[in-house]
């Protein structure tokens, strides 16, 4: 019997010990075991252009093909293990070879040929080009800016240095490809920085004649570099050639036309006018421009103008503090400041950003909702400790955008990850500051508003008239701040106190109405708003926004806060018919011209978000109007239904989509669940919680089974005709997170009231889980048998049950009825054509099987798992093939699934297939000659109550192990 057999009959737990700790004791004298780099030869490495090697200063031929191929693969992650199946797809793409692990050892053994047998290393975390990252050019031309950048006076030479290296576009032959794509495009933006860099120090050294050399260079192949204009055209004033100037920049301006249809900038026309003046200044060097946003939740595409400062001492101050909070009243741009940050951030730390959206969240959420954005899907046990592990383990920075609402949580949060995690850094956003010792505070004004007596020319350059002309522009593009009207756009943006979120909006006004009927309005209007809510209140600009709207729009407005988070087209238009009895997704598109709605794009189509200021407005609209109850009514009922079409979907051809769905829908049945059960809605509740265990194989969140639980628990206390359904989804929640005994009792209750086949399947389900957790496979089977029986239920829950009865003849070591079960299964879901399914019937099937045929079904499994998003089935697949490999001897393909299989079943919070992991993993470490390594590992799963129990086969194995 396999391990990963007794895994998947072994309950979940209730509580961690484990910690996944990347330099510990075991790691560490793993990887020692790799061969040591002694003295070398001079090996270095060419992608500034064409792919080159050296070794001690003579060429080294790599032949074209896929040896060229991994060897970039491996040089764009130099010094960093590369997993496999990269470097697989880089060699080969879509074209896979019949064995593709096979064939990448070839290749990587005729690699090394050529390199030295110590320059390419494998570990358990894939394969690594061992040599310093200064024998990449890419590297050291970096440094040389980083040189320049710290040591002025000698910039010009540094940067000429280091555009002395390249030969050529960046990764060459390679750089349209996935692996290579970014770093070539960041390398060769960079490379036409430092160009403009060289340029600004060749300027700052009296030099322009070389400095107008340069920037023709970098203008003739991007015309549009901005900067790069603005630097040749001080480089023409210096040289005297005033005209010259003048004139490039005119024919700038007619290309910005006629090409792109878009005026010079500000600041270019301010030059211009220095020019004419004959008052310029020298510029400033820019090395680098910013890197790529890591993260992207916010749209930074829109002009982000009088904040450059605020950005640099953020910057500043998350490198120096644990904790920063960025503070300012609602709509001031405090998340659109944090996202601005994040690139330079990233580069100036080095380490991962993760963001906590926090604003359709409540209170008990924070803790749950930053585990997720850090990868820790289900994280066993607190969520506040799995981040506080996770940041200690591996540092990053946290954002916690929006934290006035769940104010205590989040400084809860905060304050342990700054205690416990000294490399890790937390950033947040709120109205209020946190208020733990540790805080440093970064207030947010709103951006200046021109004073009514400036010059028009000030006026315009003013950061808030650029805000509010940018956001009217992508409106109505003909739009345009002249001499005649900018003084009404300044008294707009004085009137709004500069917010950003207010001049947002009333550019939606202006692109219909125009300046001066909205600076007429809100003057009008003063008063009024004044008297309401005070001055220079949010809420004020948006209540004026909202009675700009047609009531048919305020009353969508109000019904989509309803949506705990953000949501497609799709959706509105599901639950406005079901509230109106016919969709109004028309109305859609006035909102986000009204800027109370943000759009976003996702992989199929554009998702909507709502603000959180706008978010509360308009749901304190929905509470006057007393529509709240009906409104969340009709979207527990949209979710349930719409849950319960892809709970049928999961059973037939449509699964995969129907998990994707489910994977989107993941917050909203958590909210319609929550709502239901805590307003009394027994039925609906019922319903929508039996829908979600009826979803076969797909997991939902742990919020959600603690919901279902407590719906069981209620109907076990209140008995109604929905009882037998809600006690029988709660029997199968709480078993499948564990708790059997519960979960048995809930399900025999439902059993004695059950009057359908689907509660009465639910309860079976629950059953046969739970007994095949606790070892009797006997009594199992039983169950299993009673719902191969059912001839009313779907054939895809009947192919389930024969694949949940062969691994019961696993277990008790009868192989041939094992398979003839599990032929039975993959039978019915291929005639189902549920590919999830599909996936458990291949796993149970191939641990029925053995040799070479139990590896090929085991990897099969895992594969289609994946396509289908069934991530239990995929894990529990790649354990028992990990296991197979290892008993069959495949030592270096069992070494590429171990740390994969470890670092998704941390995430998810599965630790007894972690446990089972590393119990095989000791077996591998064992016959590598590695004995007490292999003993410490088991003694650790022996001891941990997380792990399931070694049986059969394996107890002798690892008992014999441990005595080595």
């Amino acid at each position: 019997m396999s391990s990963s057999v007794s895994m998947l009959m072994s309950p979940p737990p209730t509580r961690v010990r484990f910690s996944d700790r990347r330099a510990g004791p075991f790691h560490e004298t793993f990887t020692a075991a790799s061969p040591k780099m002694g003295r070398m030869a001079d090996l270095r490495f060419g992608v500034l252009g064409p792919l080159e090697v050296r070794r001690d200063g003579t060429p080294v031929e790599v032949p074209p093909g896929r040896r060229r191929a991994v060897l970039a693969c491996l040089l764009v992650h130099v010094g960093r293990p590369v997993a496999a199946d990269a470097l697989v797809e880089a060699g080969w793409g879509g074209e896979l070879p019949a064995d593709p692990r096979s064939a990448l050892r070839t290749v990587l053994s005729r690699l090394r040929a050529v390199l030295g047998e110590k320059v390419i290393r494998a570990d358990a975390a894939g394969y690594t080009l061992a040599v310093p990252a200064e024998a990449v050019d890419a590297h050291r031309f970096e440094d040389l800016l980083a040189r320049a950048e710290e040591a002025p006076r000698d910039a010009a030479r540094l940067l000429d240095e280091a555009l002395s290296l390249w030969r050529g576009p960046a990764y060459a032959e390679f750089a349209d490809r996935a692996f290579a794509e970014f770093d070539a495009q960041h390398l060769d933006r960079t490379r036409l920085d430092a160009m403009e860099a060289g340029a600004s120090a060749a300027l700052a050294e009296g030099d322009p004649r070389g400095a107008a050399a340069r920037l023709e260079g970098v203008l003739a192949g991007e015309p549009f570099r901005e900067h790069a204009v603005e630097l040749l055209l001080t480089a023409l004033y210096d040289m005297g050639d005033h005209t010259g100037a003048l004139a490039r920049l005119r024919e700038y301006r007619a290309r910005l036309a006629d090409e792109l249809g878009l005026d010079p900038s500000p600041a270019l026309r301010e030059l211009e006018s220095r020019i004419l003046a004959h008052d310029l200044d020298r510029p400033s060097r820019r090395l680098h421009a910013p890197p790529p946003d890591p993260v992207s939740w916010v749209d930074t595409s829109t002009a982000f103008v009088g904040r450059d400062a605020t950005v640099s001492e953020l910057v500043d101050a998350v490198a120096a503090c644990r904790l920063v909070t960025v503070t300012g009243v609602g709509g001031v741009g405090k998340t659109r400041t944090v996202a601005e940050a994040l690139p330079a951030l990233a580069e100036r730390l080095g380490r991962p950003v993760a963001v906590v959206q926090l604003a359709p969240l409540p209170g008990d959420r924070v803790d749950a909702a930053a585990a997720e954005a850090l990868g820790l899907d289900r994280p066993a046990g607190s969520a506040r400790a799995a981040v506080v592990e996770h940041l200690r383990v591996s540092p990053g920075v946290l954002v916690l955008d929006n934290c006035e609402h769940v104010l205590a949580e989040a400084e809860a949060l905060a304050a342990a990850v700054a205690a416990r995690c000294p490399s890790a850094r937390v950033l947040a956003t709120s109205r209020h500051r946190l208020g733990t010792p540790a805080e440093r505070l970064l207030p947010l004004e709103p951006l200046p508003a021109p004073d009514a007596l400036a010059n028009p020319d000030r006026m315009e350059l003013a950061a808030s008239v650029r805000v509010l002309t940018d956001r009217v522009r992508r409106l109505r593009p003909s739009f345009g701040v002249t001499p005649d009207n900018v003084a009404v756009a300044a008294d707009i943006c004085r009137r709004l106190d500069g917010l950003p979120l207010a001049l947002e909006l009333a550019a939606s006004r202006i692109a219909v109405l125009g300046l001066e009927p909205v600076r007429d309005r809100l003057a009008a209007e003063d008063l009024a708003l004044l008297d309401e809510h005070g001055p220079g209140d949010l809420h004020a600009v948006i209540d004026w926004s909202y009675r700009l709207l047609t009531p048919a729009q305020r009353e969508l407005l109000a019904l989509l806060t309803v949506f705990p988070s953000d949501f497609d087209p799709e959706a509105v238009e599901g639950l406005t018919a079901a509230h109106h009895g016919r969709p109004a997704t028309g109305h859609l598109s006035a909102l986000v011209e009204s800027s109370l709605l943000a759009t976003h794009p996702a992989e199929r189509a554009v998702r909507y978000r709502m603000l959180a200021v706008v978010r509360a407005f308009a749901a304190a609209r929905l509470r006057d109007t007393g529509g709240e109850t009906a409104a969340r009514r009709t979207y527990l009922r949209w979710v349930r239904r719409w849950t319960e079409r892809a709970a049928a979907d999961c059973a037939g051809p449509d699964s995969v989509e129907a998990f994707a769905r489910l994977r989107n829908g993941r917050a909203d049945i958590e909210q319609a669940l929550r709502w239901a059960v805590h307003a009394g809605e027994t039925a609906d509740a019922a319903r929508l919680a039996a829908a979600v265990q009826l979803c076969q194989h797909w997991q939902p969140g742990s919020e959600t089974i603690d919901l279902t639980a407590e719906l069981a628990e209620r109907c076990a206390a209140t008995p109604s005709p929905e009882s037998a359904l809600g006690l029988a989804a709660g029997a199968c929640a709480v078993t499948h997170a564990g708790d059997t005994t519960r979960g048995r009792e809930f399900a025999e209750r439902a059993l004695a009231s059950a009057t359908t086949s689907r509660e009465r399947y639910l309860a079976h389900l629950a059953i046969g889980i739970a007994t095949m957790y606790r070892g009797d496979h006997d009594e199992s089977a039983r169950w299993w048998r009673t719902i191969t029986g059912m001839d009313d239920l779907a054939p895809a829950y009947r192919a389930s049950a024969h694949s949940s009865l062969s691994l019961t003849a696993c277990y008790r070591g009868d192989l041939p009825a094992a398979c003839r079960e599990a032929e039975i299964g993959v039978l019915g879901a291929e005639t189902a054509g549920a590919t999830a399914v599909h996936a458990f019937a291949l796993y149970a099937l191939g641990e029925a099987e053995t040799g070479d045929r139990k590896t090929e079904l085991l990897a099969a499994a895992a594969d289609k798992a994946d396509l289908a998003g069934a991530t239990h089935v995929s894990q529990v697949a790649r354990v028992a093939q990990l296991a197979a490999l290892v008993r069959a001897a495949r030592h270096d393909e069992a070494l590429d699934l171990v740390a994969p299989i470890l670092d998704a079943a941390r995430r998810a919070g599965a630790w007894p297939q972690l446990w089972t992991t590393m119990r095989i993993f000791a077996e591998l470490l064992a016959a590598r000659d590695r004995p007490h390594e292999a003993a410490l590992l088991l003694t650790g799963a022996d001891a941990a109550d997380t792990a399931p129990p070694a049986t059969g086969p394996d107890m002798a194995r690892y008992t014999a192990l441990k005595s080595t």
